[in-house]
């Protein structure tokens, strides 16, 4: 997946997880989900497990349980707001799916603490907000396993149905303030679209945190840096610097910058 910046829907996220309303967390029979590779002494093989083999540990789930989350997610977003453009579609997915919004809501329902791991390790696996997202994931898949796909889907949407409108809401001034005014081109989402294209790996996008120069208070300036990265043609980290009297006009120039150089047009 092509990398996004997700940064500033975090503080929304962050706060409706906090308030979400939580769903019962429904019990399950295996305690393969919630296992850590060193309950076992991390036990591995190079291609497969030999044959009667069980499976000792939570990451089979959290890879299987990783895809079904995208999948009810994608879906979720389609049915909510099928007028975003796809760009923008990937972008509020990784906000809903990245580590650290799993690991928040792993700890809303209460699952580091049932974790099973090496004693002398405990509080720090526990503590890890990648085991702690890895975890939710792979309850996920333990409760398709077994109680069906209706499940899983009714746990998901109840958790996530209160996050995907803070998520959107926080990203829309990113987009949607700069093309509104005095009708200028949104070169945001325009480079945002080239960077998630299909069949096109390798591409990059990261804005910087802004900053503020200038005759402040009166006449202030932000500066914006977006570094664009693009495999196929062999170019990593090109920067480009936008100015201007709020943070998205700033933004806006320096995608304008980049969409220049790369030829990116509407």
């Amino acid at each position: 997946m092509p990398s996004v910046d997700t940064e500033p829907a975090r503080p929304s996220l962050r706060k409706a997880i906090a308030q979400l309303p939580l769903p019962s967390v429904p019990a399950l029979s295996a305690s393969t989900w919630r296992t850590h590779s060193s309950f076992h002494s991390a036990r591995s093989w190079a291609f497969e497990a030999p044959e009667g083999e069980g499976i000792l540990d939570y990451e089979r789930a959290e890879h299987v349980g990783d895809a079904l989350l995208g999948a009810e997610i994608a879906l979720l977003i389609d049915e909510q707001y099928p007028r975003l453009v796809t760009g923008v579609r990937s972008l509020v997915k990784a906000c809903l799916v990245e580590n650290i919004t799993l690991a928040q809501i792993s700890q809303r329902l209460g699952l580091p603490e049932q974790i099973l791991c090496s004693y002398g390790q405990g509080a720090s696996i526990r503590a890890n907000p990648g085991v702690q997202a890895c975890v939710f994931e792979a309850f996920l898949f333990s409760l398709h396993a077994e109680q069906g796909a209706e499940a899983m889907r009714t746990c998901i949407r109840a958790i996530y149905s209160p996050l995907l409108p803070a998520t959107v809401e926080a990203l829309r001034p990113l987009f949607v303030s700069v093309s509104s005014t005095n009708g200028a081109i949104n070169y945001v989402g325009q480079l945002m679209e080239w960077s998630m294209k299909k069949g096109c790996p390798g591409r990059s996008v990261q804005f910087s945190q802004s900053q503020r120069s200038g005759n402040l208070p009166r006449n202030p300036s932000w500066v914006v840096e977006c570094t664009v990265s693009d495999a196929a043609s062999g170019i990593g980290g090109q920067t480009f610097v936008g100015t201007g009297t709020t943070i998205a006009k700033a933004k806006n120039e320096a995608a304008e910058k980049a969409c220049s150089a790369f030829a990116i047009a509407a």
